[in-house]
This record gives C-alpha cells, sequence and structure tokens, in this order.
C-alpha cells in the first residue's frame, strides 16, 4: 500500500507543476513592433520620364518613381486571462510613427513630377518626397493558445482592431533648384485632404511565448499585412503593407480571480 501512495504521489507531481504554469494573474506588457510598406505610388502624383535617357513607351508615371516606408510601433497594455488561461484579452495604448519615401528608380536620376497647374503644366525636378506622420489608437486583442498549453513554451494565435487619431504629420517635398522650393505648398496642395484624420485596421498576428518561473511572459509573433478601415491614410504611398514583427514582455501585477 506504501509503493502504491508513492506511485500516486510521484505521478501527481507533474498535474500539479502543470497546473502552476497557469496563474491567473493579470499582467501589464509593453510591445514594439515595425514592418514595411510595399512602396505602391498613391494615386495623386504622375511622374515623367526624364528629358534626357532611355524612354520605353510601355512604361507609366510609377515606373519613374520606387517608394519605400516603414511602420513602427510601441506601446502599453494590460492582459487579462480567460477560459483557464487559454485565451489572453488585452487593451491599451499604441503610439504608431509611419514613415515614406519616394525617391527616383534610378539613384543617379531625379524624380520628374508631372503636375497640373491653373497656368498649364509643369513639371518639377525633385530629389526625392517623403512624410511622417504619428498616430496613437486603443487596441483591442484576443489570443489564444494553439500549441503548449501545458508548457511554459506556447505557440497562440491572435487577432485584432485598434483606432486612433493622427496627432502630428509633416510632409516634404525636395526640389532640386532650392528656388523652387517656394512651390512646395502649391504642389502639396494636392492632398488636401489626406493623410485622414483617424487611424484604423484589423490584424493577425501568429507567436511564441516563453512564460518564466516568475510568471514574465516575453514573446514574437509575426503579424500579418494590416486590413485598414480608414482610408486615405497617407500622402505619398498606398497602405499596403508586408508582414512584420513584434516583440512583446508582460508582467504579473498580482493573482486575481479570472479563470
Amino acid at each position: 500500500m506504501k509503493h502504491w501512495l508513492l506511485s500516486l504521489l510521484f505521478l501527481s507531481v507533474p498535474f500539479f507543476s502543470m497546473e502552476a504554469q497557469h496563474p491567473t494573474s493579470i499582467r501589464v506588457g509593453a510591445e514594439y513592433g515595425f514592418m514595411n510598406l510595399s512602396g505602391r505610388l498613391s494615386g495623386h502624383w504622375e511622374f515623367r520620364h526624364p528629358p534626357q535617357g532611355y524612354f520605353n513607351p510601355d512604361y507609366q508615371g510609377d515606373e519613374y518613381a520606387t517608394g519605400e516606408g516603414k511602420i513602427h510601433y510601441t506601446g502599453l497594455k494590460v492582459e487579462v486571462p480567460a477560459w483557464k488561461s487559454r485565451v489572453t484579452l488585452a487593451s491599451g495604448l499604441r503610439y504608431t510613427n509611419v514613415s515614406q519615401q519616394v525617391l527616383p528608380f534610378n539613384s543617379m536620376s531625379h524624380l520628374y513630377l508631372y503636375h497640373p497647374a491653373g497656368r498649364g503644366i509643369d513639371i518639377y525636378r525633385l530629389d526625392e518626397m517623403n512624410e511622417s506622420i504619428g498616430y496613437v489608437s486603443i487596441p483591442l486583442e484576443a489570443d489564444i493558445i494553439l500549441l503548449g498549453y501545458y508548457s511554459n513554451w506556447q505557440v497562440y494565435l491572435k487577432g485584432g482592431i485598434q483606432a486612433g487619431v493622427k496627432i502630428h504629420e509633416k510632409s516634404h517635398i525636395h526640389f532640386t533648384s532650392p528656388g523652387m522650393q517656394s512651390h512646395e505648398n502649391e504642389v502639396l496642395a494636392v492632398i488636401d485632404k489626406t493623410p485622414g484624420m483617424f487611424y484604423s485596421n484589423l490584424y493577425g498576428s501568429l507567436g511564441l511565448r516563453w512564460t518564466l518561473n516568475n510568471g514574465i511572459r516575453v514573446g514574437a509573433e509575426m503579424v500579418m499585412p494590416y486590413l485598414f478601415l480608414s482610408k486615405p491614410n497617407w500622402s505619398f504611398l498606398t497602405s499596403d503593407t508586408f508582414p512584420g514583427l513584434q516583440l512583446t514582455v508582460a508582467i504579473p501585477l498580482h493573482s486575481s480571480s479570472f479563470k
């Protein structure tokens, strides 16, 4: 009988150990993420081929310019466990910065911007166009564990939505000739109603996280391209994005009654 009790006690140790890995604690977390924009030019702009050099009649305006951009964001959020810690609900505050550039397709050339004006058609020679926009938003997220419920390592699927407002914006056109810089506001008037004041999108991610013995979670996520609900979003490029990366850390506050 004594041997049976010892065997039962030995077999119960992994069970209690696994249950201990699911503390029902509220966590406070920090995040940082980034992704690249696809670089597709907005329909507001039309570029022409250089006056000298090659010419291809099949080219459209976009082929004479290239775009690039990045989205960086950081935030703080509160995480609440649910469904015996299989699900985590989270919300908080996030700051997002969107930076974008339009450059000559050939680094040895310039941008030749085709611009309709009241007196006719102007073609401006530019070195580059750039824009930086900042947003503050509130994200609402939920993730569910796919693999590793009884382990310190877990694979999870997350879905979320965020909505916010623009807090700063700076658009700039660099003319090749300094004397033409006075035309900047005239050219930027084309985008009078963009970028929009509001910012909202849906997103999803697949993540891997590690829970330390003290309950701290460290995670990394592959973020799928955003599905924007607010349009238009930016002045120079479309809102198409590539997949991105997000890093997170969450610290438990105290035990709670959430199950």
